[in-house]
This record gives C-alpha cells, sequence and structure tokens, in this order.
C-alpha cells in the first residue's frame, strides 16, 4: 500500500511496484483530527502486508497501522545486488483502484496491466495527447483521475506535467491558474465543483499576468456537468485567454480504470434543453413552446476505440428504445477485473448480459442516453428519490437549493430520500457558513432557544423546492462548516450525509434538546 502526500515519491513508488509485480493500493495517509474511516476501511479490505511512504510520515503511519510492515522509501539505501524483474503479463493485476463509496465501505476495483494500458490509449486518442503536451493537475494521486489522467498520461505519451497538492488548490483556487499559466499547460481538469470554486474565490487582483491561453482542453468529469458552471467560468476568465470550446465534458469511473467518453479537441460542448417533467418519467422530450421547467444537460461526449455503450433497461436488462433513459452500461479493454475479495459483487457489476445475449457489460449504475452518438448522463440510479411515484434527480434538487441560498458554496447540499410515515419523503441536508455557524453557538448555552436563522433558512428551502417539484421537504439539516460529507474528488457522500442527519435526530430526541432545522 502506498500511503503519501502528492510528491514524486508516490509516483516512483508506484511504477517501481508495477515493474516488481506488487500490487499497488494508493491511498491518502492518515491525517491528525480527521475520521480515517475510510483508509481503515481500505485496511480491512485489502490487508496489505507492507506499506510504503515517506521518512516523515513513518511514525504516524506505523501507529495508525501496526499490524503491516512499514517502509520509507526517501531513505533506503539503494543495494547493488539487482535480482531479476518478475514477469508480467496482461493481466497481471497492477493495482486497486478504491472507489469513494460509503466512507466506511470502499471497495477495491482490480485494475489489470490489460486496462491501465487499454484505458491510457483510449485518453491518448480522445483528448489528442502528443509529446508536445502539458498536463497541470491538484488533483488527488490516490484518486483515479488525478492517478490516472494526471500523472500515467504524461508518462504514458511522454510529455511533461506539472502537478501539486489539492489542498493547496482548495486553499487557494488561483495557484491552479497560476500553474496554468507558468507552465503553459496545455490539459487541465478537475471535477465540476473546482471550476466554480475558482469563479466565487479568486479575485481580479490576482488575475494580474494570469495567462490560459496555452490551454487546449480543460476537461469536466467525476460528477455532473452542468451547463451553468462552463458558462460562468468561460465569461469570468475570457479576459484571460480562456475560451469556451477549451471545456471537454466526459465520463468514466474507477471500474473503468477512468476513461470512458469524452468529444475530442476543441470540440465546443454539446448542451441540450428537455422538459424536466419528462426525465422523471425517463423520457427524453424536446422543450415545447413556452415550456418553463426546464432541464439544461451537458453531454459527455462519444467512445473512442473498443469501448461500448448500452443504454439498458436496468430491472429487464433490455435494450431501451432512442429517447428513452436507462442505465448506462460498458464493455471493452478498459473494463477493470472487478472487485478485489467480492465474488458477488463482481459478478453482480461487471458481469452483466443483455437480454440479446450480448455482455458481458459493466453495470455502471449511472442514467442516461445516447443522443446522435453522444452519452448525457442523468443523474445515478442508486441515488434517484422516488416519491409518490415521480422520479426526482438529487442533483436538480441540489442545484435549485445552492441556487436560493447565497451562502452555500459549491457541492454543499445534499438532497437524498428519507423513510416517512407513507413512504419515501424528501430531506435536504446543507453546510452553513462561518456566519451562521458562529450566530448557532452563541445559542448553544441555551438547546431550547429558537435559531431563527435556521428557521428562515429551512423556510427558503421549503418554498423553492414546492414551487419547482410540487414535493415537500420533509426532513432540513445544517451541517457545520467543514463536516459536510464528500469524497477525495469533491463529489456530495449522499448517504453520509443521510446517516449524519439521522444521528443528529436521534441525539437530540434522546437528549431534549431543539433542532429547529430538522
Amino acid at each position: 500500500m502506498l500511503l503519501y502526500q502528492p510528491s514524486l515519491d508516490f509516483i516512483v513508488s508506484f511504477i517501481a511496484c508495477l515493474y516488481a509485480g506488487i500490487i499497488a493500493v494508493p491511498a491518502y495517509p492518515p491525517r491528525k483530527n480527521r475520521s480515517n474511516e475510510r483508509l481503515q476501511g481500505i485496511l480491512d479490505d485489502c490487508q496489505p502486508k507492507l506499506l510504503l511512504t515517506t521518512e516523515n510520515l513513518l511514525e504516524q503511519i506505523q501507529v495508525a497501522c501496526p499490524a503491516a510492515v512499514c517502509l520509507a522509501t526517501d531513505s533506503i539505501v539503494v543495494s547493488s545486488n539487482e535480482n531479476p524483474l518478475p514477469e508480467i503479463s496482461s493481466e497481471t493485476i497492477a493495482f486497486l483502484q478504491y472507489t469513494s463509496g460509503s466512507t466506511g465501505n470502499p471497495k477495491g476495483v482490480i485494475v489489470t496491466h490489460r486496462s491501465l494500458a487499454a484505458n491510457l490509449r483510449c485518453i491518448q486518442t480522445g483528448f489528442g495527447f502528443t509529446i508536445d503536451s502539458v498536463m497541470v493537475s491538484w488533483l488527488p494521486l490516490f484518486h483515479d483521475m488525478g492517478l490516472v489522467g494526471g500523472a500515467l498520461s504524461p508518462l504514458f505519451v511522454g510529455f511533461p506535467a506539472a502537478l501539486m497538492a489539492p489542498n493547496t488548490f482548495l486553499r487557494s483556487p488561483i495557484r491552479w491558474l497560476e500553474a496554468i499559466s507558468r507552465f503553459r499547460g496545455t490539459c487541465t481538469g478537475a471535477p465540476n465543483f473546482a471550476w466554480d470554486h475558482c469563479v466565487s474565490r479568486v479575485t481580479d487582483e490576482e488575475l494580474q499576468g494570469i495567462d490560459l491561453s496555452s490551454l487546449q482542453i480543460a476537461y469536466n468529469g467525476a460528477e455532473p456537468v452542468r451547463a451553468e458552471t462552463l458558462e460562468r467560468f468561460a465569461a469570468r476568465f475570457a479576459r484571460y485567454g480562456f475560451r469556451y470550446e477549451m471545456f471537454f465534458p466526459c465520463y468514466g469511473m474507477a471500474e473503468t480504470t477512468l476513461f470512458v467518453t469524452g468529444g475530442t479537441p476543441a470540440w465546443k460542448p454539446t448542451t441540450m434543453e428537455v422538459c424536466a417533467e419528462s426525465l422523471e418519467r425517463h423520457v427524453v422530450k424536446p422543450l415545447s413552446t413556452g415550456e418553463e421547467n426546464v432541464r439544461r444537460l451537458v453531454g459527455c461526449g462519444h467512445v473512442h476505440l473498443d469501448t461500448r455503450v448500452r443504454i439498458a433497461d436496468p430491472e429487464r436488462c433490455e435494450p431501451v428504445p432512442p429517447g428513452r433513459i436507462g442505465e448506462i452500461w460498458v464493455a471493452g479493454a478498459s473494463v477493470c477485473g472487478g472487485y478485489w475479495n467480492r465474488p458477488e459483487d463482481s459478478r453482480e457489476t461487471f458481469g452483466a448480459h443483455l437480454s440479446t445475449g450480448e455482455g458481458p457489460f459493466l453495470r455502471t449504475g449511472d442514467l442516461g442516453f445516447v443522443q446522435d452518438g453522444e452519452l448525457f448522463v442523468t443523474g445515478r440510479l442508486k441515488d434517484l428519490i422516488i416519491i409518490r411515484g415521480r422520479n426526482i434527480y438529487p442533483q436538480d434538487v441540489e442545484q435549485l437549493v445552492e441556487k436560493h441560498l447565497t451562502f452555500l458554496g459549491p457541492n454543499s447540499c445534499a438532497a437524498f430520500a428519507v423513510d416517512g410515515p407513507s413512504g419515501e419523503e424528501l430531506a435536504v441536508v446543507v453546510e452553513a457558513d462561518r456566519t451562521l455557524a458562529a450566530t448557532a453557538r452563541k445559542r448553544s448555552t441555551n438547546p431550547t432557544e429558537e435559531f431563527p436563522e435556521a428557521e428562515t433558512i429551512a423556510q427558503k428551502i421549503r418554498e423553492s423546492v414546492i414551487e419547482q417539484f410540487e414535493v415537500p421537504v420533509h426532513t432540513i439539516g445544517i451541517l457545520s462548516p467543514g463536516t459536510f460529507p464528500r469524497t477525495s474528488s469533491g463529489k456530495v457522500q449522499r448517504h453520509a450525509c443521510r446517516d449524519r442527519l439521522k444521528r443528529a435526530i436521534e441525539y437530540c430526541a434522546a437528549n431534549a434538546r431543539y433542532l429547529s432545522s430538522v
């Protein structure tokens, strides 16, 4: 297992594991004053015999992982005795790539040398990489988008990459833009929230001297791509050389090594306006004149090389007709070999066949459709909220709430279903800003005191949701700053938000506390 802060040491150790036939398991090291539940879940699942890290982290990791041998690779004395390297085949396991998943139950995706090489070739073709390309990335190296896209793709093709720590970007997003400008980056990318983060946090004063004109590809993936985000970023940074056609919406996941679909360089992103009510019935309906309930979708490009995508009815396993939404199924050499030590999950997820006999396919759990050869992703199958027969996409509710609550940052709202007296009900959790949190602390001496600010927020949420979706919000929770559950790539962890809300309700009931927002 590789436990490093983002650094060159990680890359060198990762490549060394590939050569030596050691199954690498990239993971972020334990952090002080932070929950290490996910890391412990990975340790319990893969049972590593050797932990590789650096000298400054060695003692901390030895305490956190006492059962395994720990080695600091930056203090090794290299021996002159060279042992022969093992033979590596295409089916040899290269590394385990743990999914973000729920906090305590990550799954190790088995990435073979075959699937890794195949996906790197797809990325090279889709992104148009050459030896003249320059990558700039702050994405975590233990995450598929950062490791395969940001680090291994440049190594595979043979072009330079400038890497920076994720926390550097999160604290100061201007550093990302400075790196693009300084190194004349031709390619960079991040999940949707990062582009919003730049728009809201970077000031005009910080942008003096910034030049983004070298970019050819600005990829956006790993979470739903929002048309409004693309437009805001392009408008905000147009004067600094950024062009809208630089955006490269794409789709992928750990189970396919990384990349599934994407456009081609200089391909302007495709957007569609469809009837939101028809999407609830899994139908893609063009807008009628005067239609008010509109949802804007961004296309995620097409497949490359041998990758195949089918849209299937998730229950009948039948191909859905054009104009219908179904589950996205993927096949091709990039699809991985299953989950580590999870044979039943592997068969269910990686061994699907259509009713026509075609297969096997990977069942992605994502919903979408194909229009003119381009994939449009509409949501997650398991995150779908079904209330009184209506199918509601959580990201639609989240985007609406973020629009009406000005203090919310990107990916600071989660919508999900909870059990109510008459079936599923809608719940919303948001992250408070520091001003609201400070007001709440002043009232903490009296747990039964009213909290009018929270009630005002809850009322705004209820009114906006009922107006847009005609569905009441059953439960609303407000989390303290810094406690909102997100994955390493910034995606909202809706299941973790639901668990946190449930615990808060139980605590208040048991201690006779007043929770005005619930």
